[in-house]
């Protein structure tokens, strides 16, 4: 299902607008697709015309806010936090624990970039939700997997 734009921008909302990279999300339980663009020279001082660490990490944590907010919303999983709930806490109800990447090759920003982030467990310890997710960068230019720690209501 195709992730509605008002998820989007709720979901990454307390960015500035100039690092608000998704533009359109849809989701395959257990995957979410992804387009971004990713304006050159936002982090440095000389525009590179290829994503550097820091853009990727946006694009990163974007995809995790939107595809969980969007699994909640579809009732994919069976935990007791809604879509709303998770919305609500979107400031600090979701941080990286853990992350392992890859970098095969650079990846160039004169086109929209496209990525994913498969769900591939998941464990609702009251408190908190622990998620653990699988990601890709073009076609494998960065690739990688994610733990994350997410505020239950």
């Amino acid at each position: 299902m195709i992730v509605q734009e008002d998820i989007i921008i709720r979901a990454t909302g307390f960015y500035r607008p100039e690092f608000r990279f998704l533009k359109k999300a849809e989701l395959n339980y257990p995957e979410c697709h992804f387009v971004f663009q990713v304006k050159p020279g936002l982090c440095t001082q000389k525009a590179i015309n290829y994503m550097g660490c820091v853009d990727i990490q946006f694009c990163l944590n974007q995809m995790a806010y939107v595809s969980w907010a969007q699994i909640l919303r579809e009732k994919k999983i069976d935990v007791k936090q809604t879509c709303e709930d998770f919305l609500g806490l979107r400031e600090d109800g979701m941080f990286v624990m853990e992350q392992q990447r890859r970098n095969r090759k650079s990846i160039s920003l004169d086109r929209l970039i496209k990525g994913k982030l498969k769900l591939t467990d998941y464990k609702d310890m009251g408190e908190r939700i622990i998620a653990l997710a699988d990601f890709d960068i073009e076609g494998r230019s960065c690739f990688g997997s994610l733990k994350v720690a997410i505020k239950s209501k």
